[in-house]
């Protein structure tokens, strides 16, 4: 196991909900009373805004991308003429922490290291690292495309062999994250894929789904069984 990887994992997750907290209070998002359904929320705006702002940066703005930010502005307008919005919103109401809140943060934080291990039982291994599915090789070459020519393209041999930097269509937001990561740390593209991301891609989902379960029962056994639905989409 790499305790690095661990520790950005960790570092990750509490800069998407520091950065989710601070976009929610500029846009007048007032925290939701379900401590579950706020915390998802937070953790999806902070990854969404962080990525979205990366994608920006290495494409020069050429980015499919930007579609969040035109989701965002139509939710925020939505809610403007729904008078939706908090206008008097304190920047420390935001980060006002109870137990309740305390609670969930610290569960998103032990999903973490659970993921974590089960994702590292699969892939490190001595002395050399489990290969991963065949897909994390094309994925692989697709982000080193996104990284090194800032092109969001899946057909790396025009890139490479002709230059060519038209973009073509494909599911890039998921690929982002981990070419950001690889960028930052500069390391293995495929634990960043295999261990980092998908890590991070199950504890935000497993939120979501405890704070749809708490919709329907108040029972913490069924709200810690209902993680396990996150594995029926094959994550």
């Amino acid at each position: 196991m790499n305790c690095i990887a661990l520790l950005i994992i960790l570092a990750f997750i509490i800069s998407f909900f520091i950065i989710g907290s601070l976009v929610m209070w500029a846009m007048h998002f007032a925290p939701h009373k379900d401590v579950f359904f706020d915390l998802f929320v937070r953790l999806m705006i902070g990854m969404v805004s962080v990525v979205t702002g990366y994608a920006i940066v290495k494409t020069r703005a050429n980015t499919i991308l930007w579609g969040f930010v035109i989701i965002g502005l139509f939710a925020v307008f939505s809610m403007w003429q729904n008078k939706s919005l908090k206008k008097d919103l304190r920047l420390a109401e935001i980060f006002s922490f109870d137990r309740s809140r305390l609670i969930a943060l610290s569960v998103s934080l032990l999903l973490v290291v659970v993921f974590f291990l089960f994702q590292g039982c699969f892939f490190y291994h001595s002395p050399i690292n489990n290969m991963p599915h065949g897909d994390y090789t094309f994925y692989a070459t697709v982000a080193s495309i996104l990284e090194n020519f800032g092109v969001e393209t899946s057909d790396w041999e025009s890139v490479i062999i002709y230059g060519t930097t038209t973009p073509t269509p494909y599911h890039y937001f998921d690929i982002w994250l981990p070419t950001m990561i690889y960028g930052i740390i500069d390391g293995d593209i495929y634990e960043s894929f295999v261990v980092i991301t998908q890590t991070l891609y199950m504890t935000i989902l497993s939120i979501g789904t405890i704070a749809l379960t708490r919709k329907f029962t108040a029972s913490n056994i069924m709200q810690m069984l209902s993680v396990l639905s996150i594995f029926f989409a094959g994550l």
